[in-house]
């Protein structure tokens, strides 16, 4: 039995739209993609960053250390003469 008119353009308008449905996912899959790899990107340097902080203030407390050190020693020196 064949199918009715109605029904071809019905099945067309599904086609059409099963279609751009399947071109929106795609381009969503691409941007979830994207995303990801800017956000893997990001915690890569979030590291990096980190990892200089840190040894920024590891020198920091050496220096500090130091001045602590040196302004003793200048102090002794000076009550002893």
């Amino acid at each position: 039995m064949p199918w009715p008119k109605g029904a071809n353009i019905d099945a067309l308008q599904l086609k059409r739209e099963n279609d751009g449905l399947r071109t929106t996912i795609l381009c969503l899959r691409r941007e979830l993609t994207d995303k990801q790899g800017h956000v893997q990107r990001l915690e890569v340097l979030l590291c990096s960053r980190l990892h200089k902080i840190d040894e920024l203030n590891g020198r920091i407390r050496q220096l500090q250390e130091r001045l602590r050190q040196t302004s003793e020693q200048a102090q002794a020196q000076s009550q002893a003469s």
